[in-house]
């Protein structure tokens, strides 16, 4: 049966070796899934609010990573968006795990582009 996982990722890796390696791990941890990558789905900011209210809705799974060890507004935003339609959230660490024992830190509400921490428990 195949699911829809979405790879909630930085912007900062689309379309670098990074990504690609992430995607290889994902693709190894979660082999029937059919993944929906940002990098590849959207050209503007509108396009990703459309699929956020439209498609987004439809995944069975989020699968995120860090940059630089924090994950910035989008995915942040991306992560509260599942967790609000129940939709289970997985953190694919640095070092190739997949676990959803993690703590998001409050970020800066005020800054357009704010970074939260993650914890997690290995």
């Amino acid at each position: 049966m195949t699911i829809n996982l979405y790879y909630a990722h930085s912007k900062q890796i689309y379309f670098t070796e990074i990504e690609k390696r992430e995607l290889r791990q994902v693709i190894k941890k979660f082999p029937n899934a059919e993944i929906f990558n940002p990098s590849k789905l959207f050209k503007t900011e509108f396009g990703w609010h459309s699929f956020m209210t439209r498609e987004f809705p439809n995944m069975d799974i989020v699968v995120f990573t860090l940059y630089q060890g924090f994950i910035g507004k989008g995915v942040y935003d991306e992560i509260q968006t599942a967790n609000k339609l129940k939709i289970p959230v997985k953190f694919l660490t640095p070092d190739g795990n997949i676990t959803d024992k993690f703590r998001l830190s409050n970020p800066d509400p005020f800054s357009f582009i704010y970074y939260s921490e993650i914890h997690w428990v290995t």
